[in-house]
């Protein structure tokens, strides 16, 4: 079930990602992690820009490891897919992570989705088009927008933390 692919893809799509930013994907579902342990993931690829993708689905990660995830969110980082669904996440670990997303330079708006789907919505790079020899008139005036880049606003992380399940303390 865990699969690591960073550098020796297999499909041709995969290939041809092999170099870019957030190519690589880490899956480590259903393994019964602890927060423990996700702490040694995170240290792992914390300023990994190579990471697109990390699966921590059905694991054993609370509000500690969410915590943890966090921290990682807020730093330089390609993520683009964050899966942790079937954990025991409560409300506010889902909040933590929504307030890392948010204080993080690249993001420009978040959705926080009910039932725990988090979007992160931002510029960065490869939304940016280029303009050249473009030249806009209205009445009397011209308006030169050559050789500039315009930016587009889209989906930069989405982070799954639907079918939680909080563990609860009994006394």
């Amino acid at each position: 079930k865990a699969s690591v692919s960073i550098g020796e893809p297999g499909s041709e799509k995969e290939r041809n990602e092999v170099g870019r930013v957030g190519a690589g994907r880490i899956h480590l579902p259903e393994i019964n992690l602890t927060d423990e342990e996700v702490h040694a993931v995170v240290a792992t690829i914390r300023d990994n820009v190579n990471i697109a993708e990390l699966n921590l689905r059905g694991n054993g990660i609370t509000d500690e490891g969410a915590r943890v995830i966090a921290s990682l969110l807020t730093g330089k980082n390609g993520l683009h897919i964050l899966d942790l669904r079937g954990n025991h996440i409560s409300q506010y670990g889902i909040r933590m992570i929504a307030s890392a997303l948010e204080s993080s330079q690249r993001v420009t708006q978040i959705c926080v989705h009910a039932g725990g789907r988090i979007e992160a919505f931002g510029l960065d790079d490869e939304s940016k088009t280029s303009v050249t020899n473009h030249t806009t008139s209205e009445g009397d005036k011209q308006v030169d927008i050559s050789n500039n880049q315009i930016a587009s606003r889209r989906a930069l992380c989405v982070v799954d933390i639907r079918e939680n399940y909080p563990q609860t303390l009994t006394c």
